[in-house]
Formats: structure tokens, sequence, C-alpha cells
């Protein structure tokens, strides 16, 4: 069950940041947050804004008394999975699609 879903642009000085976009489910009872987007953009990468990024997210999701996050990182994404685990999440599961070609590889 979806209960409440936020998307917020970030910005600093007058100068765009970034995005984030998160929403909290209550599965099995117990309300935890699924983090669907952060984006910084090129122009302000590299100076810890997705750090910032994820941190907010976290703060927001406590003050909701969420203790539990999970996102989906692209497999090739190395930047996005550093980022991540900075934050303390864990690689939980890996998956397979298959390429244009029919290829299976991992996502």
């Amino acid at each position: 069950m979806l209960n409440h879903s936020h998307l917020y642009l970030f910005e600093e000085n007058g100068q765009k940041i970034g995005l984030a976009g998160f929403y909290f489910i209550t599965p099995l009872g117990e309300t935890m947050c699924y983090i669907d987007l952060v984006y910084v953009f090129p122009t302000c990468r590299r100076q810890q804004y997705g750090r910032k990024i994820v941190d907010f997210i976290m703060s927001k999701s406590n003050e909701n008394g969420v203790r539990s996050y999970q996102t989906w990182v692209d497999i090739e994404n190395k930047i996005s999975q550093h980022l991540f685990q900075k934050a303390g999440f864990t690689l939980a599961q890996l998956n397979y699609r298959r390429d244009d070609k029919g290829e299976p590889h991992e996502s």
C-alpha cells in the first residue's frame, strides 16, 4: 500500500542542484521508504550534493517513523552504487535482463 509520495527539487543560491523522488509504503505492517530518484544536475556533480540529497531523504523518512529503505541501482552505475553504500545501503539482490540481442546481463 502506497502511503505518501514525495518529489523535491533542490536549489542553492537560485541554482538548481538536483531532484529526489521517494515514497513510503507499508507492505507488511512496517512502513519503509523506497527511493525512486536521486539526480544531481551535471554542473553540480562531485560536490557531495548526492549524499546531501540521500541524507535529506533519510531524515524526512525518519521523521515519519521509517527505519527501512530500498532502492534500485543499475549494475553498471558505479557512482550511484558508491553513493548508496556510503549511506549504509547493502546489496540485496542482483537482477538479470536481456539486451536487444536477447543476451542476458545483470541489471
